[in-house]
């Protein structure tokens, strides 16, 4: 992936679409967890974040590490502040004509549709229920998959914290969720 930034860096349009169709995924992913699964909001806050990324891409410096921690990084400030600008809590009530991002099989039945339907919405709304920093952990680490070391660099926290805060959050949601079941 550094060549690919690298060759970007140089202006090669190729490299720029080839980092971002490897990243939207889970940039998107972490961005739909932090707006409440709005998912207009998702792909707007993730577009701008992207475009940012490849406007400072010269600024990106090889760390040895995969630079989606840095993506995500340009996507929770993005996010940050978009939501100052409208003075808005970063969790609400899904929307109701919002889909989850779980694409259904046309091979499934509609209640085992309806299902992963209904179990991502309640995850979705019992992430709302975690603190900013409970639910930032769990997002990065189970959403963007990152290591503790990557998270605690990125929230400025020790691991020590860090850890704390997914095993706080994870409770709190199992405890939330095991009311739905």
């Amino acid at each position: 992936m550094v060549d690919l930034i690298s060759r970007a860096k140089a202006g090669d349009a190729s490299a720029l679409d080839a980092i971002y169709r490897a990243y939207f995924t889970p940039v998107y992913r972490y961005v739909f967890i932090r707006v409440g699964g709005r998912r207009a909001e998702a792909e707007d806050v993730t577009q701008d974040a992207f475009v940012k990324i490849m406007k400072n891409l010269h600024r990106f410096e090889d760390r040895g590490k995969d630079p989606l921690a840095y993506f995500f990084t340009v996507a929770r400030t993005t996010l940050i502040d978009r939501l100052r600008r409208r003075r808005e809590t970063v969790f609400s009530e899904m929307e109701a004509a919002d889909a989850p991002f779980d694409v259904p099989d046309e091979r499934a039945d509609a209640p085992e549709i309806l299902y992963r339907g209904f179990m991502v919405e309640e995850a979705v709304r019992a992430m709302g229920s975690l603190t900013d920093a409970e639910r930032e952990a769990i997002t990065l680490r189970f959403f963007g998959e990152l290591s503790t070391v990557e998270i605690a660099a990125l929230m400025g926290k020790s691991e020590d914290a860090v850890r704390q805060l997914q095993s706080r959050g994870l409770r709190a949601l199992a405890k939330k969720l095991k009311h739905h079941a």
